[in-house]
């Protein structure tokens, strides 16, 4: 990046020949929204949601994401493992068809669909699954297998289509490819002002951070359904009276409601179903792996500017402190993950304490964040002359 921008300021521009300060806002706040709100590949949201639930959810997400999008990256690669694993699975009890892929894997661990007997009761084709401590995890139901086996459950049924998931999605990979592609036409544009000697400013640099952890999202979620809001109950033709008994309290047990459970430990906190998700998903080594990987990348773009020229040198010391900080907190937090590994017990018996060394770091993590996003507006006031300079590409790109 160019790092030493002209170091004239003038204040906020309305208009002009050039581009304005409202052109600089507007076109990075597109960008940014457009990263943070389509990238999303939300689950089948709780049975019984009202449409402003299903909205305030989708909220959350999105400040979740603007606060912290290496955690959303590290969730979609969580799922992304999980979806492989839970393929791998379905085809090894025979569930699957030959022709299902990832798209079938998510689309049925997102809870899209459900079957109903013909005495009313409901149960999926995939559950979640508790494991050791509390955690759960997508998997087959094995009442499924069962019932297949016993032909109460015909071999290829339910028949879920490709053209059947994507008519229930709300994105296609066109979609998907055209926000790259406008993501992508912003980088090149901020890289070809820095190799030209035009300066760009802190809101810029932001922005290609955000377009970085966006592109890797869309890797691990392309395949991924988009809002899909209701689960699809497909009817069968048998009731469970003559099933074997632990099958009829399987099925009798299961709650359609779609609760989201997650550690013992974690469960004291009573959380909101949507951080009970992200904690259910990212607490595994591989995907707290990659969210250190991405949160160091995504804070390390931002310390790019850090010779840039800021209206005050108050600012721009708290923008070196910030985004520095930004980048070492996950690596503190997420080695926590490894860390256990070398003593489960020991380190479960002082949960007490991780747990405040946790609420430490998120506050201290969202606190640099909050700075960065403050400055990120803030420095508009005042930016460098040649911040207000477009490019002309008649000039840059070679041609005839």
């Amino acid at each position: 990046m160019h790092l030493q921008p002209n170091t004239t300021l003038d204040g906020w521009q309305n208009g002009g020949t050039d581009r304005s300060s409202w052109n600089i806002l507007w076109s990075c706040l597109a960008t940014i929204i457009s990263c943070t709100w389509t990238v999303l590949h939300l689950n089948v949201p709780r049975r019984g949601s009202t449409e402003n639930e299903n909205i305030l959810r989708k909220l959350r997400w999105l400040v979740l994401t603007a606060l912290a999008p290496e955690l959303i990256t590290s969730y979609a690669f969580g799922e992304y493992l999980q979806a492989r694993r839970l393929l791998s699975e379905l085809k090894e009890v025979g569930v699957a068809e030959q022709e299902w892929n990832l798209s079938h894997a998510f689309y049925l661990s997102m809870g899209s669909l459900n079957l109903r007997t013909a005495d009313g009761y409901e149960f999926p084709l995939c559950k979640r699954e508790k494991t050791e401590g509390g955690w759960e995890v997508p998997s087959c139901n094995s009442d499924i297998v069962v019932l297949r086996a016993s032909k109460v459950l015909p071999t290829s049924y339910p028949i879920i289509t490709k053209e059947e998931i994507q008519d229930r999605s709300k994105a296609d990979p066109f979609t998907k490819a055209f926000t790259l592609i406008q993501s992508t036409w912003f980088v090149v544009n901020a890289v070809a002002r820095s190799i030209t000697g035009l300066p760009i400013c802190p809101l810029e640099i932001s922005c290609i951070a955000y377009v970085f952890c966006t592109c890797v999202t869309y890797g691990f979620w392309w395949k991924k359904p988009k809002d899909i809001l209701t689960t699809l109950v497909v009817p069968c033709h048998f009731n469970i009276t003559g099933l074997p008994t632990d099958i009829q309290q399987s099925i009798r047990s299961f709650d359609p409601v779609n609760r989201v459970q997650c550690h013992q430990a974690w469960s004291r906190l009573d959380l909101p179903d949507t951080e009970k998700d992200v904690i259910n998903v990212i607490r595994g080594r591989m995907p707290a792996l990659m969210g250190l990987i991405i949160g160091v990348t995504f804070c390390s773009i931002h310390i790019a500017a850090w010779n840039f020229e800021f209206p005050s040198r108050a600012e721009a010391i708290l923008w070196r402190l910030s985004s520095v900080g930004a980048a070492g907190i996950p690596i503190l937090s997420l080695s926590i993950v490894f860390i256990r590994g070398l003593s489960p017990a020991t380190f479960d018996s002082l949960w007490a304490y991780v747990l405040t060394l946790y609420c430490m770091f998120i506050i201290l993590y969202a606190s640099a964040r909050l700075a960065v996003i403050a400055l990120l507006f803030s420095t508009l006031r005042n930016l460098p002359v040649g911040s207000f300079v477009t490019i002309n590409w008649a000039r840059q790109v070679p041609h005839m």
